[in-house]
């Protein structure tokens, strides 16, 4: 299957996950505002979509890191770089790969950090491109 709409179905999923919720108190969020009736980080709703009902500290850590490194790397906030996870998960899984939402945001985390890519966009794309068993 040919990757070139990607854009949809990232859309679709950021509405879908919630995971693009500018309300959302997620640490090392551009612009978000926590407050005291924030829901859950992008991590642990990555964390949750991964099937870990109550993650641990360092289970939030790990997503949290990936994150990070991808806001540092390639701009966006951690809820949109968590939509961006979920959407290429989604994109996988229709195609039969299942990587879990921690393995994506690890994998294209490593591309972000070089710094050299502004818009994780089209590292997701490539990575979901890379991935496609057909």
């Amino acid at each position: 299957m040919r990757r070139s709409l990607f854009v949809v179905p990232m859309l679709a999923a950021t509405v879908l996950c919630g995971c693009a919720s500018t309300s959302s108190g997620s640490s090392g969020s551009a612009g978000s505002s926590a407050s005291p009736t924030a829901g859950p980080s992008a991590a642990v709703k990555l964390a949750n979509l991964d099937g870990i009902g109550h993650p641990s500290a360092a289970q939030i850590a790990e997503y949290q890191q990936a994150l990070t490194t991808l806001t540092n790397g390639c701009g966006g906030t951690d809820d949109e770089n968590a939509a961006l996870v979920y959407a290429t998960r989604e994109l996988e899984a229709k195609d039969g790969v299942h990587d879990s939402e921690l393995t994506i945001a690890q994998a294209v985390a490593q591309s972000a950090a070089t710094g050299a890519v502004k818009g994780c966009k089209g590292l997701f794309a490539a990575y979901a491109t890379l991935r496609d068993p057909n």
